[in-house]
């Protein structure tokens, strides 16, 4: 059996459950592209399975100790901070993240629906003389749409692919396979320097080929989006914001390839003068005080540089077109409740970790024997007493949701779901189609410790990030206590008719949303203003909050502006 024989039931069973969502089953271009590029996965899979395990962890353990560096001036470039631009420490910012566009027509386009509510919001913003920090994955260059790949050019990448590796027997690689995911080597020094040639041949391929073919499609990718939208937004923010030098764009790990020259040279034309950077220090005249603003995948193991091309952009590219693109969408049915009192945003640091496995002992035992056995329970099956052990055991595993959160190896956000335990979330709402798992990869608590460790007791620099799309302002730890210096701008593009932002005006930070008030598409955008709750919840007034205007040459602007167009 050879391996993708083995890995033949996984892709059938992903299949069936995102043809609920955006997999259309009458497609030959959607089967054969998740064909295609479940090959890539493949291989991808046995890269970070083997000598790569770890550098994710290695290089979020780099990214805090940049941080320092960055701060006290040293500007030397790392993987994960290549360009760094200082602002100062008095002025108006306003901090959008995750707006995920894609060309007009994407299965996954979300954010269409936002689009006209966002350009009036960035109006209020130019008009109250704000300076526009994008923090990343503003433009969604990974997750491809099967109607719009270059087939043709894909078959010919798997296609070589596989002829490179075809000097390798099929059966013996698939039990290598077997062995690498149950964390063994090969048992001899042959087949260990066979495993070891098959893992240089697969790298080598991936570096000189994989990644000049997604190049090559995400530059058409790009291109496709300003098409798409240069008509409306880009030209708005061109024609004011990045006129008037009050624009700054962070690249994230879904247009991380904006500084790559290709890139480079067709952002520039679309913003003149804009280069895309990694990360943006807001600080006094002293260093006592201030902000670092990046996109936030520096500090996820999975997007984290040293593993990003082979995982994180794997499995996006892979995978998320098929069901609701970028992590999970919310629809306004479910996200209004977070512009009233009554329903608080949850704000506590995720741990991003599978949840400890919690048991009672009897079916502690049973868990371990359906470990012993290869996970069979006919081999369990010795008499009642056991049966009902294993029973116990994997009822207990499957309800508070260990089994399924191992299997994605983060912590899975059930508070999302109507259901409270994850079979009847399962069952009832991710298999039918309803919702979509909202997995949380980016250890809050691990970047609020890291924080400590590099400055101190000292005062602290506030961190603002997006990439994870959930807001944090003084969230709880796992001690229940606020961490004042972690921020989290959420998203723009993952709510539908809710846009989140974080205001820094003179050092002072301020959490709000915006959304149309006659629902999506209709009606006039209105502000509101976040605070904790001490209690692990964001909350909100729910009574509009117009943004405050300066004085000085207000008047001017609001001749010149023509909020419709955008232009000057």
């Amino acid at each position: 059996m050879g391996v993708e024989d083995y890995l033949h039931p996984f892709r059938e069973a992903f299949e069936a459950l995102a043809s609920q969502y955006a997999f259309d089953s009458d497609k030959e271009a959607d089967h054969e592209s998740l064909d295609l590029l479940w090959y890539l996965l493949d291989q991808a899979t046995f890269l970070i399975t083997g000598s790569l395990k770890d550098s994710g962890d290695a290089q979020v353990d780099d990214a805090f100790i940049q941080l320092g560096k960055i701060w006290e001036g040293d500007h030397s470039r790392s993987d994960g901070f290549q360009y760094t631009r200082s602002l100062p420490f008095e002025g108006r910012y306003v901090v959008f993240s995750d707006h995920h566009i894609y060309p007009t027509g994407h299965r996954q386009g979300y954010l269409e629906t936002n689009l006209n509510l966002y350009g009036r919001i960035l109006d209020n913003y130019y008009e109250s003389e704000f300076t526009l920090i994008e923090n990343g994955d503003v433009f969604e260059l990974i997750i491809p749409d099967p109607d719009s790949l270059d087939l043709d050019s894909l078959r010919s990448l798997v296609s070589s692919f596989r002829q490179s590796l075809s000097q390798y027997n099929a059966d013996a690689l698939a039990e290598l396979r077997q062995a690498q995911m149950q964390g063994q080597l090969p048992p001899t020094n042959a087949a260990l320097e066979w495993y070891y040639d098959y893992y240089g041949e697969v790298d080598e391929f991936w570096k000189q080929n994989v990644t000049e073919w997604r190049l090559n499609q995400r530059l058409k990718h790009f291109e496709r989006i300003i098409d798409s939208h240069d008509a409306n937004l880009f030209r708005k923010i061109r024609e004011s914001f990045v006129e008037d030098h009050r624009y700054v764009l962070l690249r994230g790990n879904h247009d991380v390839d904006l500084q790559e020259p290709r890139f480079a040279s067709r952002l520039d034309q679309l913003y003149p003068g804009i280069f895309a950077q990694d990360i943006v220090c807001i600080r006094d005249t002293n260093n006592s005080a201030g902000y670092m603003i990046a996109h936030g995948h520096q500090f996820d193991r999975g997007t984290s540089p040293a593993m990003a091309t082979y995982k994180g952009e794997t499995f996006s590219e892979s995978l998320s077109w098929a069901i609701e693109g970028p992590d999970r969408y919310w629809p306004w049915s479910e996200c209004h409740k977070w512009t009233t009192p009554a329903s608080p945003f949850r704000n506590r640091l995720s741990s991003a970790e599978p949840n400890e496995i919690k048991l009672a002992p009897a079916d502690l035992i049973g868990a371990l024997l359906v470990a012993l056995s290869g996970g069979s329970p006919y081999a369990l099956v010795v008499g009642g007493v056991i049966s009902e052990l294993y029973g116990n055991a994997l009822r207990s595993l499957l309800h508070n949701g260990v089994l399924l959160e191992l299997l994605f190896e983060h912590e899975i956000a059930w508070d999302y779901f109507e259901h409270s335990d994850a079979v009847s979330a399962v069952l009832e709402e991710v298999l039918p189609g309803k919702r979509w798992f909202k997995v949380r990869h980016m250890n809050e608590l691990r970047i609020a410790k890291g924080l400590k460790d590099v400055f101190g007791e000292g005062p602290l620099p506030s961190l603002v990030l997006g990439h994870s799309h959930e807001v944090r302002q003084n969230a709880l730890n796992s001690g229940g206590n606020a961490i004042p210096y972690y921020f989290n701008c959420g998203a723009a593009g993952r709510f539908e008719n809710l846009v989140w932002a974080l205001e820094i005006v003179d050092g002072e930070p301020k959490l709000v949303s915006w959304h149309s008030d006659g629902g999506p598409g209709r009606g006039n955008p209105v502000r509101l203003e976040y605070s904790d709750d001490g209690a692990g919840g964001l909350v909100t007034s729910g009574v509009p909050s117009p943004l405050s205007r300066l004085d000085r040459h207000l008047a001017v602007r609001l001749l010149a502006f023509d909020s419709l167009s955008g232009r000057l």
